[in-house]
């Protein structure tokens, strides 16, 4: 990657944090992106989502509590192992998401595009 797309790359990320920021103090919802990441994801708990991005992410282990997801697409993530608790899923595209062996309470998936997704030993 030459400079010149390092920096406009740069002025881009740093534009949509201040973004986001604004929109956080005039108490907008704003969306959350988190696509590819190799790192293995703890969970989140008391939380409201709103079209939220992941691909691609390993929440093995994972432990939601209180959680809701409207208009998301979480497609090929990993909730193997993971204990969902209380959380919400409406108007989601979860296509070949796997929740083998996951531990699943009042949980209400909505209109939900659920093609492909395992849910093996939950």
């Amino acid at each position: 990657m030459g400079r010149g797309k390092k920096k406009r790359v740069a002025k881009r990320k740093k534009h949509m944090f201040t973004r986001n920021a604004i929109r956080a103090k005039m108490g907008k919802p704003f969306f959350f992106t988190l696509t590819h990441c190799n790192k293995k994801m703890s969970g989140i708990s008391n939380k409201y989502n709103y079209k939220a991005n992941m691909r691609k992410i390993c929440f093995v282990g994972a432990r939601f509590y209180n959680v809701k997801y409207q208009a998301s697409i979480m497609t090929d993530c990993n909730y193997r192992d993971a204990s969902i608790i209380g959380v919400d899923y409406f108007n989601c595209n979860m296509r070949e998401t796997s929740f083998k062996n996951a531990r699943l309470k009042n949980v209400v998936f909505f209109n939900c595009n659920l093609k492909g997704v395992d849910f093996a030993g939950a």
